[in-house]
């Protein structure tokens, strides 16, 4: 029994550490974009709501996060126009 809970525990573990790398990955796009690039949250709001599956896989790629900001500057600077 005690096996089984300690099995059930590590998997809980694994499955919020999974959760916290995603959240750390959003978090710390969001920052570079905000702090190097000038852009506001809404700004990031949008363009991360239109396009947050391609980005997802540039990081399963291995991608590094400030390549991927890089990227979302040079490539989708149309969403800081649109709020201007």
């Amino acid at each position: 029994m005690g096996f089984l809970i300690t099995l059930v525990l590590i998997f809980v573990a694994i499955w919020i550490f999974q959760g916290s790398k995603g959240v750390n990955y959003l978090i710390t796009l969001k920052r570079i974009l905000k702090d190097e690039y000038g852009w506001t949250q809404s700004e990031c709001d949008a363009m991360w709501a239109d396009n947050m599956q391609a980005l997802n896989q540039l990081k399963t790629e291995g991608q590094s996060t400030r390549q991927i900001a890089e990227h979302i500057n040079t490539y989708f600077s149309h969403y800081k126009s649109s709020f201007d």
